[in-house]
């Protein structure tokens, strides 16, 4: 049993990705999506001849049953879906896979620019959380009191590691952001874990 990490926290991400830069497979599946509509710009690197196809099906933005296909000739790395959609099901490809090709997808508006939404690394997940407190300096003069930055410990999970930005929500439902790099803290007692700085969100 854990002496250090007796809180529970959630670790949420924000991003435009639908299908992060990877090795592209017959069949995709979308874990999430944006809560507003969006495109989908589509970019494909690394294939001996970069050709291929995508049909991505989904809601468009009317609610209206859709799928787009979007197809590679090896000229243009990146593309953008026509369509303006609500929702994303999934999608099949077509001659990526014998390619080689890497796939990105991602949320975007009808500029380009990335549409993020905010989805869940982990549910209670083992943590420990160092809220603020309050230091006294003694100088020339009265003392005066400077508020300390929260904390967070997160056990050490070898599928997702913590990045700046990163959502933690505690157990209590209060919201913090963490700001700065990370650190890792190796232990042999089976503790190792990465401490984050944290900036309290109102919620």
């Amino acid at each position: 049993m854990s002496t250090l990490f007796q809180d529970r926290a959630s670790v949420y991400r924000r991003s435009s990705a639908l299908w992060g830069m990877s090795a592209a497979t017959t069949s995709l599946a979308f874990e999430s999506h944006p809560d507003v509509a969006f495109f989908i710009q589509a970019t494909l690197r690394g294939g001996t001849t970069n050709t291929g196809e995508i049909t991505i099906s989904g809601t468009d933005s009317d609610g209206v049953l859709a799928t787009q296909r979007l197809v590679w000739d090896g000229t243009l790395p990146v593309q953008q879906t026509p369509i303006r959609w609500s929702g994303v099901s999934g999608a099949t490809t077509a001659g990526l896979v014998a390619d080689g090709s890497s796939l990105l997808l991602e949320a975007c508006g009808a500029s380009g620019d990335p549409v993020y939404t905010l989805y869940r690394l982990a549910r209670s997940w083992p943590c420990h959380i160092d809220h603020s407190s309050t230091r006294w300096h003694v100088g020339n003069g009265a003392p005066s009191a400077e508020q300390e930055r929260t904390w967070i410990g997160l056990e050490h999970s070898s599928k997702w590691t913590p990045r700046p930005g990163d959502e933690i929500v505690d157990q209590y439902g209060q919201r913090y952001a963490i700001e700065g790099a990370p650190k890792f803290r190796w232990a042999t007692g089976g503790e190792s874990h990465w401490e984050c700085d944290l900036m309290r969100r109102e919620t």
